[in-house]
Formats: C-alpha cells, structure tokens, sequence
C-alpha cells in the first residue's frame, strides 16, 4: 500500500478539478520533469525528489497523459531521452552531470558553438543538457525542453533562418524557434539523417517534427520538398520513440519512430534495407507501418525499443536483448553475404545482474551494450570500435574494455562515422561518471588525448 500523488503534465499549469488555481500545500506528482513538487504561497517548489535517484527503482516514460512503466533488465524508451555524449566528423560533445552540469566541446568545428579548434575539451556553457546531438556539421542541444542549435544549416535543418555559420550566431547554441509554445509543449529528444541535413525532433505531447532536406521524402510530410523550419509530421501522434540515423550520404537513410502502442514507423528512402513490403530503392514521403515485419520475431510480451535503417543496413533491438537484422551480413554481424528478410539472433547470454541499455548503428556498423559489455559488428574505420585493431568484424564480437571496474554501469553509448563513445553511470565522489572513447582523435575530439588514433577504449 502507498500514497499515490495526483499526476500532472507540469507543476506551473497545474489546476484544480474547478480549473480554480491550486491551493497552497497542494503536492502533485509533474510528469514532464518526473519528480515531486508542492505548491509554496506564491510559486510552486523545485523537485523534492529528482528522478535520477530513483531511475534503478523504476523507469517512467511519459508522454501527454499516457504512462509506461519499466523496470531493468530491460531498457525502457525513456532512457532513449537522455543522450549525454556525442560526436560528428570533426567535433564532439558532451555533458559533465556532476554537482554542476557542463557541455564541452573538442573538435575543429563552429558546430561546437566555439568557432574554432577546441583541444582539449573546454568548458563552453553552464547549461544542463538532456540530449545532445551532432551530425556531420551540425549540433542540436535538448535542454529545459527547448532545443539549441548550432553549425551548418546549409539545408535550413537547424529550423532558423539562413544558411550561413554567421547567421546561426557561431559564437554558441540558438535556440530553434518552434510552431508550438514551449510553455505548452517540450523537446524531448533529436534525430537526423542524410549527413545531419534532415532534423526530427519528439516531444512530450507524442508529436513529429521536422526541418531540412526533403527530396527523398525525409520530412515525412507527404511531399519530397525542402523544410525551411520545424513543421509537425501530421500523420504521427502518440509517439514515444524517435530514431535516425546519421550515415554520412545525403540520399539515404529513413527515420522510425514507435507510438504508445508498440507500433514501428519509418520514413525517408528504403535502399537495399530488405524491409518486406518496400521494393530495393523506393522513397516513402509519409510514415509506414512496419510493426508486421518485426512480429514474427518477437515473444509474448517483448517489444521493440530501438530500429535503426540505414542503406546498407537494418537493425532492432528488443527489450530482451534479441536483435533483428536484415542487409548485407557483414555490416550486421552474420558473417558474408547477405540477408535478404528479417532475421533474428541472439549475439550473446546475458549474464546474472546483466541487461541490455543501448545501441547504436551507424555507417555500416552496429553496437549493442549491456550494463557491463559492449558488442561490435561491421565496418571498423579508424578503430572505432574500440577492439584494438581497424578491421571489419563480421560477427558480433565483444569488446575489452581496459581496468573496467566491477562497480561501474554502462549508461548510453553513441557510433559515429569514425569514433565511439561508451559513457559510465555516475561513480564519482561528486557525481560524475566515466567516459571511454576510441577512434579518429582528429582534433582532438577524443579529449585530450594527443594521438591521431585510439583504436582501443580510454578513459578521458
């Protein structure tokens, strides 16, 4: 038995069953920021009980006034809500989340809101970020559930005006103007394609946005016409889950997103994917329902909460660990060849105390992480993947991860082209966690580490 807080959409607007302004003393439960607050004389209170302390007691995902609950071993969409590093081809970020929280920027890009070479990493804002993003040129910021751009915006993806660094204020982040009031409605997460050309974003009352290229049907909106600002994908609602894939090529790659009910959408151009129901090459303008594709695999009771698709490629992740795949074999860790439907396999056991949190899948490679190892398939340029080597790797294959402690806990990890980051739950004394990287150290966007390659995980 326990006491069971009324459940709101946000503490501010909160009003009683008369829509007479909540009295003082009165304690809600504020869904959108997922913790406690009461109700003072003249404002309501900050949160009593923040939900990163409780994320290991329970996992909550909402969306408008729909709410799922999970606990581990499996990963749950809300923590497809918080990304906290990031890398593109010359540049990365990331967000220190300790008694202060910072982003930090390394790299040889504008996109790190630095205009200029940052190496090592330095401290760029006092902002405390959710999800960070960043495509080839291009980074999107998620914080207080506003979005923050900045870099290149050659096809408006960034949703401001212009198409020149100068005009996305390259001395830091611009916040992204949107066709709803964030009082109302708040991002929650950011997904790109087509090289970061093309931008999606999801936010709490389930909706699709998106901005930028669109000739291959990547806005989503029924047409293969160029988005100049965020514009709502108006065949989708009830979303709680939004995926895109950043392969660096301008003319593939589709978007998915999976509403409340575990149904799977996908949109953009289908390229040799061997998604059944899409022909080899087909652009597909406005969202389709793949979930049939996907339901032979799965179990009673397991989901989909993860489907990457890029040209080469399609892979998804299951919340009991299983991964679907289709595309050439070696790019989704099936040996040579390749797999012309739907396959399902089991690349590892878990372990006791062991459950999968993420993947990831980009540039013809994939990864999949447990709490406590990683697993790699595809292509390996640079090294990225951490194995010590830069070779293709045409099984799912573990990675060693380097004096791994026993008490640390994968968190998120983040594939990019050339680079991986693999990031710990917080283990130190002030609250931070770990970050491993491995790959094109170009720039420095590994930290501050000092040679061109790492082509084993280090800690920085």
């Amino acid at each position: 038995m326990g006491l069971v807080m009324p459940i709101v959409d946000s503490a501010q607007v909160t009003t009683t069953p008369a829509n007479s302004t909540a009295v003082e003393a009165t304690v809600v439960y504020d869904s959108l920021n997922q913790c406690i607050r009461y109700k003072s004389a003249n404002e309501w209170s900050n949160c009593l009980l923040d939900k990163d302390q409780v994320k290991n007691e329970i996992s909550v995902s909402v969306i408008g006034k729909e709410f799922w609950l999970s606990s581990p071993p499996s990963p749950s969409l809300s923590s497809y809500y918080k990304k906290p590093t990031t890398s593109g081809d010359y540049f990365s970020l990331f967000t220190y989340t300790g008694n202060s929280t910072y982003l930090y920027g390394a790299g040889n890009s504008w996109a790190t809101g630095s205009n200029g070479t940052v190496n090592p990493a330095n401290k760029r804002y006092n902002i405390k970020p959710s999800y960070v993003l960043a495509g080839s040129g291009s980074s999107f910021i998620v914080a207080d559930g506003k979005l923050y751009v900045s870099g290149s915006n050659t096809y408006r993806q960034l949703g401001v005006a212009g198409t020149s660094c100068a005009t996305c204020d390259v001395q830091g982040f611009k916040e992204a103007p949107m066709p709803f009031s964030y009082a109302d409605e708040k991002v929650l997460s950011v997904a790109n394609i087509n090289g970061s050309a093309t931008t999606a974003l999801l936010t709490d009352k389930g909706n699709v946005y998106t901005t930028g290229y669109g000739l291959y049907g990547h806005n989503g909106n029924g047409t293969t016409a160029n988005q100049t600002a965020f514009t709502k994908v108006t065949s989708l609602s009830n979303i709680v889950a939004l995926f895109g894939n950043d392969q660096n090529n301008l003319v593939y790659g589709m978007f998915v997103a999976i509403d409340k009910d575990g149904k799977i959408f996908a949109w953009g151009r289908h390229y040799y994917n061997y998604i059944p129901g899409f022909s080899l090459t087909q652009v597909v303008s406005t969202p389709v329902d793949i979930t049939s594709a996907f339901t032979p695999f799965l179990s009673s009771g397991e989901k989909i909460v993860k489907v990457s698709i890029s040209y080469y490629q399609t892979i998804a992740l299951t919340n009991t660990g299983k991964v679907i795949v289709a595309g050439e074999n070696y790019r989704i860790g099936y040996g040579t060849g390749i797999v012309n439907t739907l396959t399902a396999v089991t690349p590892f056991t878990l372990n006791a105390g062991e459950y999968v949190v993420d993947m990831e899948a980009d540039s013809g490679g994939g990864i999949i992480a447990t709490n406590k190892r990683i697993f790699v398939a595809g292509l390996n340029p640079f090294g990225r993947f951490g194995t010590g080597d830069a070779s293709t790797k045409y099984s799912w294959t573990p990675v060693s991860i380097p004096d791994l402690d026993p008490s640390w806990n994968i968190e998120y990890i983040d594939l990019a082209t050339n680079r991986t980051f693999i990031t710990m739950a917080p283990t130190l004394s002030d609250g931070g966690g770990r970050i491993l990287g491995s790959g094109s150290n170009i720039y420095g966007t590994l930290g501050s580490n000092n040679s061109l390659y790492q082509f084993k995980l280090m800690k920085f």
